[in-house]
């Protein structure tokens, strides 16, 4: 009977623990997660070659390529729809208007407040782009030549020139007179000894003294001297002119026209460090304007910049130095989105596999 009842016992408490935790698992259900969107997706672009270009046959570019290969992976049906530019697409995202968001956005911490990423796609940073050689126009050449160094350097020049002239004239004067012949006129001596300053042949030797030969022969000497070192200044000024009229580093834009595309991270840049930049709204804008002469300088992403310079550049424009402001390119989508993290075990797995590399050595062969 004893052990009947200690065998009743235990089979109560097992049936006890069982019931409670079949109500706890009741009561705290697990969450499942939300399901993949089953419908067409909208995917929200914007052009910025390379990563995004429109053409006849729709839209390409390593974005695009990237978000096909993601989306095939998932077995994503969707569809592309463009956005003028970056603040109109992430608000377009952050609003439900769009499913996706693909381009180059870079993460900010601002946008993560707004928006999820994926992970990071793409690592890029901002650049320079400039001119080959900046030349000078004719009315700034003229302008820098009247500089006050270089107008004192031909005032002293001149004052000289008739000094010379004056002594000369004085000399043929006294002996024209001792002699019995009739002097050169001032004028005449004037005019022979300025132009002796810009003529290599004998000049001013009419009628001469041997004073005044001697004294002519010795002002072209002098001359050929000024004429040297007039040279050397203005070709030095000009040099100094011409490099400092070009671009080497950020410290050289405070008095340049630079141009960069509102609402990027490029124009939140160069407000911190105190710019007032010139914006359009898409970088082909900006890239027109510096081909036209009308701009100094783009500061905008180091890629977009260097596939610019390459393929459209002609040889007239080329990065300056080294990527600045180290940047992530990522794949907008709203917060909570369930496409989080299928996209990014997807692009993971493309950057494992070899993808990820095969897509960068097609658009970014350098």
């Amino acid at each position: 009977m004893r052990n009947r009842a200690v065998l009743l016992v235990i089979t109560l408490a097992l049936l006890l623990f069982l019931a409670g935790s079949l109500a706890a698992q009741e009561a705290t259900p697990e969450a499942a997660p939300e399901p993949v969107p089953a419908g067409p997706l909208l995917v929200g672009v914007r052009v910025v070659p390379p990563f995004i270009m429109s053409g006849a046959g729709g839209f390409r570019g390593f974005s695009v390529d990237l978000w096909r290969e993601i989306a095939g992976r998932l077995g994503l049906e969707y569809t592309f729809a463009e956005w003028p530019n970056v603040r109109a697409l992430l608000e377009a995202v952050q609003g439900g208007e769009a499913d996706v968001g693909i381009a180059a956005i870079s993460i900010t911490e601002q946008r993560e407040e707004a928006l999820d990423f994926s992970v990071p796609m793409f690592r890029a940073g901002l650049q320079i782009l400039a001119p080959v050689t900046a030349s000078l126009s004719v009315v700034d050449t003229i302008a820098s030549l009247l500089r006050p160094s270089i107008l004192q350097f031909i005032l002293f020049a001149a004052a000289f020139v008739i000094g010379v002239a004056l002594l000369i004239w004085l000399v043929e004067r006294l002996l024209a007179r001792r002699q019995m012949r009739q002097p050169p006129g001032l004028g005449e001596t004037l005019f022979d000894t300025a132009a002796s300053f810009l003529q290599e042949d004998r000049v001013g030797e009419r009628g001469r003294s041997r004073w005044g030969r001697a004294l002519t022969l010795l002002w072209l000497c002098l001359a050929v001297m000024f004429g040297i070192m007039l040279e050397g200044i203005v070709t030095a000024h000009l040099t100094v002119e011409q490099l400092n009229s070009q671009v080497h580093s950020l410290s050289d834009l405070y008095d340049k026209r630079v141009y960069t595309v509102e609402a990027s991270t490029s124009y939140d840049y160069l407000v911190n460090l105190g710019f007032a930049p010139i914006t359009t709204a898409s970088i082909d804008e900006a890239f027109n304007q510096i081909m036209r002469g009308q701009a100094d300088a783009i500061v905008y992403d180091a890629p977009v910049l260097d596939y610019l310079a390459t393929t459209r550049g002609n040889g007239r424009v080329q990065t300056v130095g080294d990527p600045f402001r180290l940047e992530y390119y990522g794949i907008a989508l709203p917060q909570d989105s369930p496409l989080t993290e299928p996209v990014d075990r997807a692009l993971l797995a493309i950057m494992e596999d070899g993808t990820y590399a095969r897509l960068m050595s097609e658009w970014f062969p350098n």
